[in-house]
This record gives structure tokens, sequence and C-alpha cells, in this order.
């Protein structure tokens, strides 16, 4: 049994998956823990009071399924910067998706250009920017 780093808890309540990815407690409890996804890939762990205890090691593999996370281990360093087609290839979107962000959506504004006239941004504007994109059908399709 895995334990949650706050508290040596064996589980992580709806009220902390909640905040632990910026979600509404509403949207994990009436959402999240009702897919058949959830139930089929998310163990019970326990109980604190009425609340159930998931494993936080399921919730989190799950939940990166559904959007995008930061990786625990990115093998790049937080200062360097990243083109378009980098990001695409370090988040599993597709480049189309991040130039319409780069364009007019969520990293707009943050992007410094090169020497050359490309556009970049440092990996951990890109982890702070895209943590929470919910992943569509064609950003998993890619090759």
């Amino acid at each position: 049994m895995t334990m949650v780093e706050d508290g040596g808890r064996p589980g992580i309540t709806v009220a902390e998956i909640a905040e632990k990815y910026g979600r509404s407690r509403s949207l994990v409890s009436n959402t999240w823990t009702a897919r058949a996804e959830w139930k089929e890939h998310v163990r019970v762990v326990g109980t604190r009071g009425r609340a159930l205890e998931y494993d936080p090691e399921d919730v989190d593999a799950l939940v990166r399924e559904w959007m995008w996370l930061p990786p625990k281990h990115p093998g790049i360093p937080a200062s360097r910067r990243l083109t378009m087609q980098e990001i695409a290839e370090y988040s599993g979107l597709t480049y189309g998706r991040i130039r319409s962000e780069a364009t007019r959506g969520r990293l707009a504004g943050h992007d410094q250009a090169d020497t050359a006239g490309t556009r970049t941004w440092k990996r951990e504007q890109v982890d702070t920017l895209l943590t929470g994109f919910k992943f569509r059908d064609r950003d998993r399709d890619r090759g």
C-alpha cells in the first residue's frame, strides 16, 4: 500500500484529489468517481471517517490519461527553451493544438523569440501553462 506524503495516510480522499488536481470537489465526486474507468482502475484503500480513500498512484495514473500533467521525471532542464514542435513532442499534444494555443490561447504572451526569431518557452513555463489541459481524441491518436 502506498503512503501519501502528508500525514502518512494510505489513501487520498475526494477533497484531496480535487485540491491536488485543481478541480472542483463536485466534479471529482459526481463525475470522475462515477466513470466506469474510475471503478475499474482506482482501488479503494481505506476510509477516513465517512470518506473513501483511494490509492494515490491509481488516481494519478488515471488523471494523467484524462488531462495533461507535467512528467514526474521530465528529463529536460526547467530553464531549457522549447519550440512549439518540441512542446508538442514533450507534452504529447498535437502540434496544431500547441500552435493554436501559442497564437490565441494559453501560451499567448509567454513566449520569447530566439536570435533566429523562433518563438520559445521555458520548460517550466510549459509545465505551468499546460497543466490541466484535457486530452482530446486527436491528441491521443498521434503516432
